[in-house]
This record gives structure tokens, sequence and C-alpha cells, in this order.
């Protein structure tokens, strides 16, 4: 499978709250929040995200970082999970996207379908 031109396995990582994160991984700092750290899974729950190696980036989300923390928690309320895969979001040989008007027209030069920014659903077919 392929997202955004990346292969599961590579550059691929997870985002857990850090309340949960010693649920799911071990061999990790106390907090990861840039997806700068590897850490084991010790959970079977997550084979998705689980590199050959046994391991998962990860960045933990506290509640400052808003929008992502309120997906995790209410994910966690109703699947009993706060695990998602997480990438970042650029193409090939592309710097980061940073601005909200940098995401409107990723997906002029990309394969995604749609993009979801402030609440509202943008596909190729508003353009």
């Amino acid at each position: 499978m392929v997202i955004l031109g990346l292969h599961f396995g590579h550059d691929a990582g997870i985002a857990v709250l850090l309340d949960d994160v010693n649920t799911y991984f071990e061999r990790l700092p106390n907090e990861s929040p840039f997806m700068l750290f590897t850490g084991k899974v010790c959970s079977n729950k997550l084979p998705a995200i689980t590199h050959i190696d046994g391991s998962s980036r990860i960045q933990t989300v506290t509640k400052e970082v808003g929008g992502l923390y309120k997906i995790l928690t209410h994910l966690k309320k109703i699947a009993g999970i706060s695990v998602v895969l997480n990438t970042s979001f650029n193409g090939p040989g592309e710097p980061i996207v940073e601005t909200p008007k940098e995401a409107i027209n990723f997906p002029l030069s990309s394969k995604l379908d749609a993009l979801y920014i402030e609440g509202k659903r943008i596909t190729k077919a508003l353009y």
C-alpha cells in the first residue's frame, strides 16, 4: 500500500497519547513530540504500524497539541486505542507542507484524492 508516495515501513510512524505510550511501547524517552525516537512495540494490537524489527517511530501527543489530541482521545473512547498511523505531509523530494495554502495546493501535484483542513473536505473536483 502507498500513502503519499511512501511505502509502509518507510517514513511512517504513529501518534499516541502521551498518557498511553507505555501501554503500547517500551524503550522510549518519556516524550517524543516530534517523532524523533523509535520504541519497541509491546502490543499485538498494532501490526500495521510495527516495522519488521518490532519498532515504530513515535510521536507522543499532549493536550497542548490541540486537534490531534482531541482525535486520539475520541478514538480511545470509541475504539479503546489511542494510536494512529502518522507520517510527514510532503511529496517525494519536497519540503514538508507548512501552511494551509501549501496543503490546499498539494493535491494538484500528487495522487491525494481529498484533503481535510479546518473541518472542510477539499477534493480535486473542487479545483
